[in-house]
């Protein structure tokens, strides 16, 4: 990233020690940074409500326990946001997979990660993500696909879902042989593709061919 790019980033704890010495290092890495800040993740939805947000610096404790579910309202209301998290102490491997998966695309672990946390926000605004080692080699070997305690198991219905996308029918086709709604059948489809760490339909279908998931039986 060239540092005189124009970014809007919010930056979301309750310690106001964190966000201050978080404000400053930013400001001065990045001069053209405009930095927002958030007190509560309440208060994260009302400024995606309202501005543009390139990148969102959020607190694990602020983020909470839905990781998945907060982070899937955030990534609707801006679908080009990027989120590093970051904790105070180190995380565990299957949690910073449960991350990625979920869309995070960043950790920074205050004293205890290899990188320094201006080198995180640089590598998202790069478009690349920032994890420790251990797990930016769990998700290269796409452990966040294998791994049900991470990725939740995919459900006998949406292998039916899974099976359907890799035969290439068309949603009005699976509808009716399902016998759902198209937007019903849209979701789940959704979710298989979120369930096997993918970032879009057809890189879904690829992961599973890969894998040979379309085969599995719930």
């Amino acid at each position: 990233m060239d540092k005189s790019d124009q970014v809007t980033c919010v930056i979301a704890t309750d310690s106001e020690i964190l966000m201050s010495g978080v404000v400053r290092m930013l400001k001065e890495g990045f001069r053209q940074m405009e930095v927002l800040c958030a007190g509560s993740f309440e208060e994260v939805r009302s400024v995606l409500y309202e501005r543009d947000v390139d990148l969102l610096v959020i607190e694990k404790i602020t983020l909470g326990f839905d990781i998945e579910d907060r982070t899937g309202e955030l990534m609707r209301m801006n679908p080009c946001l990027r989120i590093l998290c970051f904790c105070l102490q180190r995380c565990g491997k299957n949690f910073g997979l449960r991350m990625y998966r979920a869309g995070i695309k960043g950790l920074f672990v205050d004293c205890a990660f290899d990188m320094k946390l201006m080198e995180c926000v640089g590598r998202l605004l790069d478009g690349k993500t920032a994890f420790p080692v251990d797990i930016e080699e769990g998700i290269r070997k796409r452990e966040h696909i294998l791994n049900s305690e991470v990725n939740g198991k995919i459900t006998g219905r949406e292998m039916e879902v899974l099976r359907q996308m890799l035969e290439g029918s068309t949603l009005k086709q699976g509808s009716d042989q399902m016998h759902i709604a198209v937007g019903t059948l849209s979701s789940m489809r959704s979710r298989v593709v979120r369930k096997l760490g993918a970032e879009s339909f057809a890189e879904a279908i690829i992961i599973a061919l890969q894998y040979g998931l379309g085969r599995q039986q719930a």
